[in-house]
């Protein structure tokens, strides 16, 4: 029996129509599993943040180094904790003090001991970033030290220079180039100077209150 024209056009059409429907359904399914997949990283990184106390990846290998560098002790790290948190965890300094040593007991001891020696750029830039808190931090001290027994607060330039030594006292000495050469043209610019030690105080008070 023939098989008119219209009738074939019509087995095409709906031959057409299934494949369209299959890729349809199939990219329906492919965008499901990539959404399902995304969620199920966000979920998992969510999850380690909460064990890491609110902190990123890097956040917390950056804590552990600041644990381990200033002497294993839990108010600077605790400090670097929350700073990096605030508003997203209600957590306190001392209570991520502890999740801060309890994530360097979990860690395995050579990566431990790569923030002490490092091995790469990567672990540099740790042990930098440790350090160069851990200064802050003891500048941050020397200042509220001043408030509380003199009543006034150390001016810009003493607290600028109280946080270059001890940026020296720890090795620290290829951070915070800007702020140095402020130091060390003091004489022959001294305007220019005096702007740039400003400007770093500015933005230490904001990071410190």
């Amino acid at each position: 029996m023939a098989v008119s024209g219209c009738a074939r056009r019509g087995c095409v059409f709906a031959r057409l129509l299934k494949v369209c429907y299959q890729q349809t359904c199939s990219a329906q399914v492919d965008r499901t599993e990539r959404s399902l997949r995304t969620a199920l990283r966000e979920q998992r990184r969510e999850e380690q943040r909460a064990k890491q106390g609110g902190l990123n990846p890097h956040q917390a290998k950056v804590a552990v180094a600041v644990y381990i560098l200033s002497d294993y002790d839990l108010v600077i790290a605790g400090s670097f904790a929350l700073q990096k948190t605030r508003g997203s965890v209600s957590n306190s300094a001392e209570d991520l003090g502890n999740t801060v040593r309890d994530m360097s007991l979990a860690m395995p001891l050579d990566s431990l001991v790569r923030y002490l020696v490092p091995v790469d750029h990567k672990d540099e830039a740790i042990r930098a970033a440790a350090l160069k808190f851990i200064a802050q931090h003891k500048a941050y001290a020397y200042v509220a030290d001043a408030n509380m027994n003199k009543g006034v607060a150390p001016n810009s330039h003493d607290t600028a220079s109280e946080y270059i030594r001890q940026c020296d006292k720890l090795g620290v000495t290829t951070t915070e180039l800007s702020l140095r050469r402020a130091f060390d043209n003091g004489y022959t610019k001294p305007q220019t100077s005096r702007r740039r030690i400003r400007k770093w105080s500015q933005k230490f008070r904001v990071q410190w209150g």
